[in-house]
């Protein structure tokens, strides 16, 4: 029994494949993984800085709801871009506006078109169907982490592309000076 524990050990224990590149329960390295997890702290950190942000503006009254929100977006978009690039996907040097600024502004775009958009006929679709305010309330914010909850995948899919297994080790943006 025990010489067959120790040939199935064997078999899996691959000693000579690269930490990186082993293959978790679904098959996504651990590389992957490690930067999903990166890039889901970084997330969480800029939407607590974009709530404050938003909660300040607003309960002060120095601005609209509107307006709060639209710049609590840019601080977390700020904080998410700095973040992501030099802690999540490791990037040095300066960044390239054609490959990483403009695609990171078009990918953070489509996010927040596609997040207001799923929220906005989510909701359109099942507000019909409550009286209750504040149930109405609960819905819509159910309806909101749902389309964040769908996009948000989708999301780092994309930016790994333009921050990360994209650019080879010998490419410009990989290599720039510091």
């Amino acid at each position: 029994m025990t010489a067959m524990a120790e040939e199935a050990t064997a078999n899996t224990d691959d000693t000579t494949a690269d930490p990186a590149q082993r293959r978790g329960r679904f098959g996504i390295s651990r590389k992957v993984r490690v930067t999903f997890m990166k890039f889901a702290a970084s997330s969480a950190a800029a939407t607590v800085a974009g709530q404050l942000v938003l909660s300040f503006l607003y309960w002060t009254h120095l601005t609209t709801a509107g307006i709060s929100s639209a710049i609590a977006f840019l601080t977390g978009s700020v904080i998410n871009y700095i973040a992501y690039r030099k802690w999540t996907w490791q990037r040095k040097g300066r960044p390239s506006l054609r490959h990483e600024l403009l695609p990171y502004i078009g990918v953070v775009a489509i996010y927040g078109v596609g997040t207001v958009g799923i929220t906005k006929l989510t909701h359109m679709w099942l507000s019909p169907l409550v009286e209750d305010t504040a149930f109405r309330g609960l819905l819509l914010n159910a309806c909101f982490l749902f389309a964040t909850g769908v996009l948000f995948l989708f999301k780092f899919l994309l930016l790994n592309r333009v921050f990360g297994e994209r650019h080879g080790k010998g490419s410009p943006a990989a290599t720039s000076p510091s």
